[in-house]
């Protein structure tokens, strides 16, 4: 279920921001885009 929350269209967008972020070394940016992650899939679940 928990796992689910990651199929969305828009959620692979914010995973792939999310990476480009981290790759980039935009640690705030990168923070930010992961912690909207997990509140989404936190109130998905």
């Amino acid at each position: 279920m928990l796992l689910r929350q990651f199929v969305s269209p828009l959620i692979g967008i914010l995973l792939l921001t999310f990476e480009i972020t981290l790759v980039q070394r935009e640690w705030v940016d990168a923070g930010a885009i992961g912690l909207v992650l997990l509140i989404n899939a936190a109130i998905g679940f």
